[in-house]
C-alpha cells in the first residue's frame, strides 16, 4: 500500500468494505482522503466519477469484490487507468491487482440489440447469479424447471456447475459467450443480488429482484436499475425499508421462494448445494438438541490487517465448545459467511469435531433448516426466515456496539427485534443451549406478522402472478 502515501486518493464506492479499507489505510500511512465516489450512492463524502474529472488527485481506488470489473470498465471512459488502481481482498490482506480484465457487458448490449431488430420473441427466463447460487434463485428455477417452463441458471461458480451437470439441470456461464447470449435472448431476467445488474437490459424484457433477506441493515439507495418487479415479504418491508433502496414499478409482498422448503416434502433435487452428510444426521435426529450457528458478514474485520487472535473477532473456542456440546448430546451446525470463513479457517482447519459440522458457506442450508431446534445468529436476516418455523432463537451479539457503529445503525431497534435470549460470551451461549427455554412465543409471533403477509408455496404465486405469460410466448 506504500503507493498510496502521501497521495491524493478517492476510494469507491462507499460500502463498509470500502469504509474499512479507509480506516486501515488512515491507521498504515499518510494520505489524504477526498471522498467516495458512487454512481448509485448520496452522502456528504460521496461524488460522481463525473464531478470530479477536473480536480487533482493521484489515485481512484476501487475496493468491491463483486463489482470491480464494471466500476473499472466505467472509471476507464473518463479516467487515466495509470490513476486507477483496483484492491483485492485475499487470505485477509489487501492486495493490488495488477491486472484487470474487463467486462464483457457490451457484448449483452450487442446481443440484445440484434434480438430487438429482428424482432425475435423472447421467451425464456434467465436466472442469474454471479459469484454463487442464492437460495431464493435456486428454488424458484428448481420450481420453474418442475412445471417445465424454459428457464435456466446463468452462474460463473464452478462448483455448482459441476451439480447442475450432476442433475442435467440447464446452465450457461456468466461472462461466456454463451452466458451473455443468454442474457440476451430471455424474456425475464430474474435476480436475487444486486452485484451484476449494470449491463444493457432491452426495453422488450422484464427483471425481477427477489433479494436475499430482510432484517435489521441498513442499505442506501441504489438507483442504477428500476426493476419491474421487487419482491419482499410483506407491505410493512416494503414500505419501511425496500421502497427506500431499490427502484421498481412494483413491490410486491409474495414471500421468497426459499422458504418453500419449509413447508413441503423434500425431492432429491432440493438437496443439491446441500451437504448430504449434515442432512442426514439431522434430518435423522441423531442427537437430542440440534443447534444452528449463521453469523452474518463482518465488514470491519477487514481492517485488521494482523494476528486475528489478538482481537475478539472469533469469539468461540471450537475445541471447548465441543467437550461441552458432547456431553449434553447436541450438534451444532456451523455456516458462515463466506467472507468471515477467512478469519476462522486457521483455528479449524486441522480439526476434527465430533459435535460440530461446519457446512459449505457458499452452499445452500435451508434443507437442513427446517430439522433444527434451536437457531444462533445475530444481525443476521435468517432469524426473520426462521420466524416461520416458530422455534428459539439465540442472539451471540458479542460485537453489537462494534458491529452497529461500522454499519451507521440498525434499521429498527435492535432490542425490539430480536426475539430471542441475547447472550455476549461463549460461557453464556452454552449455558443457553444447555438450559433453553421458550419465553418468547408472543414476541416471535408479532415480529412475524410484521415481516410475513403470508406462508405458503411462493414459488407458485409468483409463477401465476408474474411469470406464467412467458409460457404461453
Amino acid at each position: 500500500m506504500e503507493i498510496f502515501r502521501n497521495k491524493k486518493i478517492y476510494i469507491a464506492p462507499k460500502t463498509p468494505i470500502s469504509v474499512a479499507f479507509k480506516e486501515y489505510l488512515a491507521q498504515a500511512l499518510d494520505f489524504e482522503f477526498l471522498g467516495f465516489l458512487d454512481k448509485v450512492k448520496e452522502d456528504n463524502d460521496v461524488s460522481k466519477v463525473e464531478q470530479i474529472i477536473e480536480k487533482e488527485f493521484d489515485y481512484i481506488v476501487i475496493i468491491s469484490p463483486n463489482h470491480y470489473k464494471m466500476i473499472y470498465s466505467d472509471y476507464l471512459k473518463l479516467i487515466n487507468k495509470n490513476k486507477i488502481s483496483v484492491i483485492l481482498i485475499e487470505h485477509n490482506k489487501y492486495n493490488i491487482l495488477k491486472k484487470v480484465v474487463e467486462t464483457r457487458i457490451s457484448k449483452i448490449e450487442k446481443y440484445s440489440k440484434e434480438i430487438d431488430e429482428k424482432c425475435e420473441k423472447r421467451k425464456s427466463i434467465a436466472f442469474i447469479s454471479k459469484g454463487f447460487i442464492d437460495s431464493n434463485n435456486k428454488y424458484l428455477f428448481l420450481y420453474l424447471l418442475k412445471e417445465k417452463i424454459d428457464c435456466y441458471i446463468i452462474t460463473d461458480n464452478k462448483e455448482q456447475i459441476e451439480e447442475l451437470k450432476e442433475f442435467d439441470i440447464p446452465y450457461y456461464e456468466l461472462e461466456s459467450d454463451e452466458g451473455d447470449k443468454a442474457i440476451a435472448r430471455a424474456k425475464y431476467l430474474i435476480f436475487d443480488q444486486a452485484n451484476y445488474t449494470y449491463f444493457y437490459i432491452s426495453p422488450n424484457q422484464k427483471t425481477v429482484q427477489l433479494w436475499h433477506g430482510v432484517g435489521l441493515k441498513k442499505m442506501s439507495k441504489l438507483t442504477n436499475i428500476e426493476y419491474d418487479y421487487f419482491i419482499s415479504t410483506s407491505n410493512w418491508t416494503n414500505e419501511t425499508n425496500f421502497k427506500n433502496v431499490f427502484c421498481a414499478k412494483e413491490y410486491l409482498d409474495c414471500g421468497y421462494p426459499r422458504n418453500d422448503i419449509f413447508f413441503k416434502d423434500e425431492e432429491p433435487i432440493d438437496l443439491i448445494f446441500c451437504n448430504k452428510e449434515i442432512y442426514s444426521l439431522v434430518k435423522n435426529k441423531k442427537h437430542k438438541k440440534i443447534a444452528l450457528y449463521m453469523p452474518t458478514i463482518r465488514e470491519y474485520l477487514f481492517n485488521k490487517n494482523m494476528n486475528l487472535k489478538e482481537f475478539d473477532i472469533v469469539p468461540i473456542d471450537f475445541i471447548k465448545l465441543n467437550e461441552e456440546l458432547l456431553n449434553e448430546d447436541i450438534l451444532l451446525i456451523v455456516k458462515l459467511h463466506p467472507s468471515v470463513m477467512e478469519f476462522f479457517k486457521e483455528l479449524i482447519v486441522n480439526e476434527e469435531f465430533s459435535n460440530i459440522k461446519f457446512h459449505p458457506t457458499q452452499g445452500d442450508i435451508y434443507p437442513i433448516i427446517k430439522y433444527v431446534d434451536v437457531l444462533i445468529t445475530d444481525y443476521s436476516s435468517i432469524a426473520y426466515d426462521f420466524l416461520l418455523l416458530d422455534r428459539p432463537i439465540i442472539f451471540f451479539d458479542y460485537d453489537r456496539e462494534l458491529y452497529e457503529k461500522n454499519m451507521g445503525g440498525f434499521l429498527f431497534d435492535y432490542d425490539e427485534y430480536s426475539p430471542g435470549i441475547n447472550v455476549k460470551t461463549e460461557v453464556e451461549l452454552i449455558i443457553a443451549l444447555k438450559f433453553l427455554e421458550d419465553c418468547f412465543f408472543i414476541k416471535r409471533e408479532e415480529i412475524k406478522d410484521k415481516f410475513f403477509k403470508e406462508n405458503g408455496l411462493v414459488s407458485k404465486t409468483l409463477l401465476n402472478r408474474i411469470l406464467i405469460q412467458s409460457s404461453k410466448l
